[in-house]
């Protein structure tokens, strides 16, 4: 009975990170006006390493009303990314330094992912239980 208590709250605390977290962000990023298209050039990929997994971060130069925007760090990397390719990203014109990106389909691989793991642990407390 403990474990499903204990996995019981572990997929409500993911739950709750769901909605408040990824699903406003995914709804802001696709259906604002606000936010304007910008290209922009990757500059510097560092990777860090440590232990088995790598890190990195990407960082862009753009333009954006006439004024250069370099050096700014994007909030995400994949493999196919290398210095010199092109990519379009969303700003605040408000707040044209600050890039905002989209994540939404590694979202959806993460949430699709961890429902597994969390419905599979679900099923393996229960039958510790029985």
């Amino acid at each position: 009975m403990n474990n499903r208590i204990i996995t019981g709250f572990a997929v409500l605390l993911f739950a709750l990170w769901v909605l408040l977290q990824a699903v406003p962000k995914a709804i802001y990023y696709h259906s604002s006006d606000v936010l304007a298209d910008v290209q922009v050039k990757i500059t510097e990929i560092e990777t860090r390493r440590s232990g088995k997994h790598d890190s990195h971060d990407v960082y862009v130069d753009y333009e954006y009303d006439g004024k250069t925007y370099e050096h700014i760090k994007l909030d995400y990397y994949h493999s196919g990314m290398y210095v010199g390719d092109t990519i379009v990203v969303r700003i605040n014109p408000y707040k044209p330094g600050t890039v905002i990106t989209s994540q939404t389909p590694q979202m959806l691989i993460g949430v699709f992912l961890a429902f597994l793991g969390g419905r599979n642990l679900w099923n393996a407390s229960k039958q510790t239980a029985d």
